[in-house]
């Protein structure tokens, strides 16, 4: 029997290029909205909406939640700081809460974002992505095959959450000044997450994987390439 990818989150860029990288050998339970094989929203925090991820049989939980809202936190509706709060934080908290305690096997990867680090113009995005990070580096495991990892992405040049930003010319400046001189690909990120489901090395957990091309590194070799 092929084992079980829970794929939380299932209509980004990202997890389209996950699920053609892992399709032909692990079977993918989709979780979303509607095109997904189970339905929920994430800003339904309610137990039952998160027994819905807990109770399914599977060894690897990918969550692939993000809103990013593109205001500032004190133009945005107070009830659109709860949803951001609710999907990009404490739905993906619940589930692993619930996972670890059931799952004796689970092994979560949690698509984080390097705005947890650096901070971001949407201050709610940023308060949960910082609040994620640091629970994954806190949270225990309970049993000794459990993993938990936080993948923080920078920014991903193919996914609408890019595409979609105002300040394109802002972006344009910025690619220069990257060391690779180029933003990320989903497929990049996909391929990591690919890695770690089939490499079997549990023993990285409560950790955050960094995939930002060596952006913060700051000790320079003098202007030289």
């Amino acid at each position: 029997m092929r084992e079980a990818v829970a794929l939380i989150g299932c209509s980004s860029t990202i997890s389209h290029a996950l699920i053609k990288k892992i399709k032909p050998d692990y079977e993918i339970v989709t979780i979303g909205r509607e095109s997904a094989l189970i339905q929920i929203d994430a800003n339904d925090i309610s137990m039952s909406s998160v027994r819905k991820v807990s109770s399914i049989n599977a060894e690897f939980f990918v969550f692939a939640l993000g809103l990013l809202i593109p205001r500032r936190i004190n133009e945005q509706a107070d009830s659109e700081i709860y949803r951001s709060m609710n999907v990009n934080l404490l739905y993906i908290v619940r589930c692993c809460e619930e996972i670890l305690d059931v799952n004796p096997d689970a092994k979560i990867f949690i698509l984080g974002s390097e705005s947890g680090r650096k901070g971001s113009f949407d201050t709610s995005y940023f308060l949960a992505k910082a609040a994620l990070r640091q629970y994954v580096i806190e949270k225990k495991i309970i049993f000794p095959r459990q993993q938990i990892l936080l993948i923080s992405p920078s920014t991903i040049l193919d996914t609408k959450m890019t595409s979609n930003r105002s300040d394109q010319i802002y972006l344009d400046g910025l690619v220069k000044s990257l060391p690779k001189e180029r933003f990320l690909m989903a497929e990049e990120v996909a391929r990591c997450i690919d890695w770690l489901i089939r490499s079997g090395s549990d023993y990285i957990t409560n950790t955050e994987i960094e995939i930002n091309g060596g952006k913060f590194a700051r000790l320079n070799n003098g202007g030289k390439r």
